[in-house]
């Protein structure tokens, strides 16, 4: 038997009185359990196996690909969805389901939790002085996070294809960046990819700096609410889009919640 804390990523029926969850834990990462007798009125659960929400869980870890029995489930927090905050609700409905696709079942990654958790919190309660650009930021914050945690975030410093450094002196030069290569390229690799008519794309300097700024502030295990006033709200979009598009072309597919929040930009 087995306790942990968890946050319900996804959850289906299986009969009339069992549900099949999906739960990312602390220490456990990804699994799948049965809760039985979770959709009655009167169950061992507390009706907390809503996705999104966040409880205190007792199940039985099976071996290989048999589903884990869930046994207790105990309530630490709901998400709240506010009336005037649906972008909120589309960001966390969307970093859940990054997780579910991103991560692989049975390995566990505290820091990614703690992340969750955090991010779910700052979408449930944005900076009320700028609703959109707050949320947006902490989207694209997510993305570069867990792109991070994978160990597949761009390359930001030098050209990702040829290695030398690239430094940026003019602040009105578009850099070039490529999913492809997973990053930044230099004029000389630019040229190569525009002979072969290889894709590539054109960003802001401040898009860049942002993405920089998001790789300090895990190196420097900071994070703060309000950083997303430092940039532009065309940076904060161009920046959230860049990372989006190289989500999708790592995954080899775009979220299905991913739509909704164009909405919003």
């Amino acid at each position: 038997m087995e306790n942990d804390e968890a946050i319900v990523i996804r959850s289906t029926d299986f009969s009339e009185t069992s549900l099949i969850v999906t739960l990312f834990t602390k220490h456990f990462g990804k699994i799948e359990a049965i809760a039985k007798g979770g959709r009655r009125l009167k169950n061992s659960f507390e009706s907390a196996l809503d996705i999104l929400t966040r409880i205190n869980v007792t199940f039985i870890l099976k071996k290989n690909d048999t589903l884990n029995i869930l046994t207790e489930s105990q309530l630490i927090r709901r998400f709240h969805v506010h009336q005037n905050n649906l972008h909120g609700l589309y960001a966390a409905y969307y970093a859940v389901e990054l997780i579910n696709t991103f991560t692989e079942r049975n390995l566990p990654n505290p820091q990614l939790y703690n992340i969750v958790t955090e991010k779910l919190n700052n979408f449930e309660n944005p900076d009320s002085t700028n609703v959109t650009n707050s949320i947006n930021y902490h989207i694209a914050q997510f993305n570069y996070q867990l792109l991070h945690e994978n160990g597949i975030q761009p390359t930001l410093k030098q050209c990702a294809e040829c290695g030398n450094k690239i430094e940026i002196i003019n602040p009105y030069q578009l850099i070039h960046f490529t999913q492809s290569a997973g990053g930044i390229i230099c004029n000389t690799c630019t040229e190569i990819y525009r002979n072969s008519n290889q894709h590539y794309s054109l960003i802001k300097p401040e898009t860049l700096k942002l993405l920089n700024h998001f790789e300090s502030e895990i190196n420097n295990k900071i994070n703060t609410q309000s950083q997303y006033k430092n940039f532009s709200y065309t940076a904060i979009i161009e920046t959230q889009t860049l990372l989006n598009n190289y989500i999708n072309f790592q995954l080899g597919l775009q979220p299905r919640t991913q739509k909704y929040l164009k909405q919003f930009n």
